[in-house]
């Protein structure tokens, strides 16, 4: 869809997957495949694991990195709402400096959200010309806002895939609060297949930093290699986590 929305861009989380969907076929048109998604995209990479079953075709691995689907008792909540800008401050660990007012709006926690993001680390040929970094941020600031409306909207398929989820272990505030933000539990309700859970130490921002994305690849690979020796799936035994990594539980 790009990083900058235009008439042309997906208006529902289900045009999305379909538009990476044909992309991923006229280069791999069939399995197995392997998906890892971050945030939304592991939300994207399970929409696509699902059509692809139901296709027929293989799902080597479908890994999460804190990503949620929307809970059916909340997808119509006001997102700006107080309470929620709250919630949404405790799961992204976003300390707010004393000196500056505490954001109210979506507005405003995306704004803080992304000021932890190097923006010119993403590469320019990702965006439609030489912008510079304020417009990008403002770009960004956007396309978040965007795809949170599109995330509170979409109703996960069912499907059978086993899921690996690394969980950002670092959050603020009352876990017992940030439920409806922080709950791998959910994903019970959209697939058959067995729920893994890793927890690294890490905010929800900082998973695909360096020192974390090191440690998070040992995992994927570990999953990796042992899933191929058993022929698919969440492998038993699994996994030989880095020291700083809880042990991984499957979600019953």
């Amino acid at each position: 869809m790009g990083p900058e929305p235009n008439e042309n861009s997906p208006e529902t989380v289900e045009e999305l997957i379909d538009i990476y969907l044909d992309e991923i076929l006229k280069i791999h048109p069939h399995g197995p495949y392997c998906f890892v998604g971050w945030s939304m995209g592991g939300v994207i990479a399970h929409g696509l694991s699902a059509q692809l079953r139901a296709r027929g075709e293989q799902i080597q691995m479908l890994a999460m990195l804190d990503s949620y689907p929307f809970e059916e008792s909340h997808r119509n909540i006001t997102l700006a709402s107080e309470e929620n800008v709250r919630l949404a401050l405790q799961f992204l660990d976003i300390r707010t400096d004393p000196d500056r007012p505490e954001p109210k709006t979506a507005e405003e926690v995306a704004a803080l959200f992304l000021e932890g993001i190097d923006i010119s680390q993403i590469p320019q040929s990702a965006v439609y010309g030489q912008k510079d970094q304020r417009n990008l941020a403002k770009v960004f600031l956007q396309v978040t806002l965007r795809n949170m409306a599109m995330l509170q909207k979409y109703i996960p398929c069912k499907s059978d895939t086993d899921i690996l989820f690394i969980r950002a272990a670092a959050k603020g505030g009352d876990a017992s609060e940030g439920v409806r933000f922080d709950n791998p539990e959910q994903w019970k309700n959209y697939t058959s297949g067995r729920v893994m859970v890793c927890e690294q130490a890490a905010r929800h921002q900082d998973m695909l930093k360096t020192g974390n994305i090191e440690k998070i690849s040992f995992i994927l690979n570990d999953y990796l290699k042992k899933s191929r020796e058993e022929g698919g799936g969440v492998p038993y035994g699994f996994p030989l986590n880095p020291s700083d990594s809880r042990c991984a539980h499957e979600v019953k």
